[in-house]
C-alpha cells in the first residue's frame, strides 16, 4: 500500500517543519535554562 505523491510529499514537509520548530524550542529552552542557571549562581 502506497501513498499518492502528493500527499506523501505534504507528509514529509509537515514532518520536517514540526521537527525543525521543535528544535527551535529546544534550542530556547535550552538558552532559557543556560541563563537561569547563571543567574542562580550569580545570587
Amino acid at each position: 500500500m502506497s501513498l499518492p505523491r502528493e500527499k506523501d510529499e505534504g507528509t514529509r514537509r509537515r514532518v520536517h517543519l514540526l521537527s525543525s520548530t521543535l528544535w527551535i524550542i529546544n534550542r530556547h529552552d535550552f538558552s532559557l535554562f543556560h541563563i537561569f542557571h547563571k543567574i542562580k549562581i550569580l545570587k
